[in-house]
């Protein structure tokens, strides 16, 4: 990826969030409104324990509004390396009931360089009742896996939130399993990667918070029958909210 074109990323992000001024942040407070958006960089285009790329990282840019549980948005990356890039279009509805959190969707994924694309539909449920604790499950079906006839991915989580320096800074270490039924495999299914990182969330501004992870796939059965192994990468952005 060139320089002008991550400077050009940046460019739009700062245009977005310049266009929702502080006045419209109100006016859209009051009517339930919320937007969104971010930049970011990760070291390495990490997914379901393999990596998607030759060489190099990932330059990205997403921004979203939401309206009561309702969610929509476009995440767009580009490598820094090699020539590749994506674009993802998604809506969502979530509810809380009794803390328990559920959420589905749907995203469509244009790969733009290679003229493919993908349909995604993902459904998932995070526990929020214990303390500084939250099991997750989520489980995403592709409709064009293994040569069109589909498959799908789950994921188990717990992730374990600390908030520090006056709720400014959140640390959140977690462990994920990660379990393939024909979505990143053609010949294997079951056990995919297990996975273990910390995540970091801080404060800036009331609008601007800066975001990075570091994070680390141990390769299970699935990951290493395809000539996969384990993997390190490390993420680092900037997003606002209003």
């Amino acid at each position: 990826m060139e320089l002008c074109d991550l400077c050009r990323l940046c460019a739009v992000f700062f245009v977005l969030v310049v266009r929702v001024s502080a006045q419209d942040g109100i006016e859209a407070e009051e009517a339930g409104v919320n937007y969104s958006a971010a930049v970011g960089w990760e070291s390495r285009y990490i997914s379901e324990g393999r990596n998607n790329l030759d060489d190099g990282g990932i330059a990205t840019i997403e921004a979203g509004v939401g309206f009561e549980g309702f969610d929509a948005g476009f995440w767009y990356a580009l490598a820094d390396t090699v020539s590749y890039d994506e674009l993802n279009l998604f809506c969502q509805y979530g509810v809380e009931v009794n803390s328990v959190e559920l959420y589905a969707g749907y995203t469509r994924l244009e790969f733009l360089k290679d003229d493919d694309y993908d349909n995604e539909f993902y459904a998932g449920v995070a526990l929020n009742h214990f303390d500084r604790l939250v099991p997750a499950l989520e489980y995403v079906h592709s409709t064009e896996a293994q040569n069109g006839d589909g498959g799908g991915f789950a994921e188990a989580s717990l992730t374990a939130p600390v908030e520090l320096l006056d709720g400014r800074l959140i640390l959140a270490p977690y462990l994920l399993q990660g379990f393939d039924f024909g979505y990143a495999s053609d010949h294997y299914d079951g056990f995919n990667n297990f996975q273990f990182g910390l995540g970091a969330h801080y404060e800036l501004t009331e609008i601007f918070h800066l975001r990075s992870s570091l994070n680390h796939s141990i390769a299970n059965h699935d990951v290493r029958c395809e000539g996969g192994g384990d993997e390190t990468w490390f993420t680092i952005g900037i997003c606002a909210a209003l």
